[in-house]
């Protein structure tokens, strides 16, 4: 006679296998989990890494292109100084030809009046009042160029400077004339930028990666008009913040890529490579101040808050460039 099950054991073997399963489905859950944010966290550390890796990298490249930038600027000082001086020299020199032919063209006309015809056949013939009607504007338009020279030697320097890359008070419109300096001639030629500028006072900052923050905002500005564009840049003195606002009617953005338009090597030109718009944020955070993007119709305008008051704490953090 076969014994009846005990029902009441399988009952309670089912409930311990079923409270067993739960537990270990839990802990497999739990540990999925913790699994998971530390994937995150491993994710934002890199994240982190690559970027903090980006900055070091614009940074060493920043610091070559400055000692470049000092010996070209000196190579080139000193050879514009020469011709400068000596242009300068040469105007005084025509003027003084030009007096002394002035002169003798009179001294002909009242002694020897029948020389006249003749020296006005050799003028003619050899064009002297054209060649004294061009040369106040070639010597003109050469020391124009050689102050061009000067001024992309000191812009320069400027950039070249150890000192420009400490902190120490600033004042952020001449940061923005700064920048203009340093766009190449093509994106000068492509664009206007026009100013208006409120009087700000001066910020505790980096003079030199100021310039370069601003630097990047008008070249991605510049990028975004085929040619003939303009660029409005206005600053203002907000309670205790100076506002700072780019802009233009170039082709824009897709707003569905407005949070990703500061991530590096994020770029809808290739193959540009996507670093100007995240070395200027990071430039205007170490300057303890935002940065954000709006587009409204066909305007997009960037906006920046520099805080004028910054604690000592804010100062003394990030006191290398990036």
């Amino acid at each position: 006679m076969t014994q009846a099950p005990d029902y009441n054991s399988l009952e309670r073997a089912y409930l311990l296998q079923k409270k067993a399963r739960a537990t270990a489905e839990r802990l497999l859950e739990d540990k999925s989990r913790e699994l998971y944010m530390k994937n995150q966290e491993l994710l934002r550390a890199m994240e982190q890494l690559r970027t903090q890796q980006d900055q070091i990298i614009a940074q060493e490249k920043m610091a070559s292109i400055g000692r470049l930038a000092a010996g070209m600027a000196h190579e080139l000082n000193n050879p514009n100084a020469f011709i400068q001086n000596n242009l300068l020299t040469l105007k005084e020199y025509v003027e003084q030809l030009c007096d002394a032919c002035d002169a003798h063209h009179s001294l002909i006309q009242q002694a020897a009046p029948a020389l006249e015809t003749q020296s006005q056949q050799i003028c003619q013939r050899y064009e002297v009042d054209y060649i004294r009607d061009d040369m106040a504007p070639l010597i003109k338009e050469s020391v124009d160029g050689t102050n061009r020279i000067s001024a992309i030697a000191n812009s320069l320097r400027f950039f070249a400077n150890p000192e420009s890359a400490k902190r120490k008070p600033v004042q952020v419109n001449d940061c923005l004339k700064q920048a203009e300096r340093l766009l190449s001639e093509r994106e000068q030629q492509q664009c206007t930028l026009h100013y208006a500028l409120g009087e700000l006072p001066g910020i505790e900052g980096m003079a030199v990666l100021l310039s370069q923050a601003f630097v990047n905002i008008i070249k991605n500005a510049i990028e975004a008009h085929p040619e003939d564009g303009n660029v409005a840049i206005k600053t203002a003195l907000r309670d205790d913040h100076i506002h700072i606002c780019f802009s233009d009617r170039g082709h824009g953005f897709d707003p569905a890529i407005q949070t990703k338009l500061f991530e590096p090597f994020f770029t809808t030109r290739p193959p540009q490579q996507g670093l100007g718009l995240s070395i200027a944020q990071s430039i205007v955070q170490q300057h303890g101040g935002t940065i954000r993007i709006e587009r409204n119709a066909d305007l997009t305008q960037v906006h920046i808050m520099l805080p004028v008051a910054q604690s000592s704490t804010t100062l003394n953090e990030n006191k290398e460039p990036s």
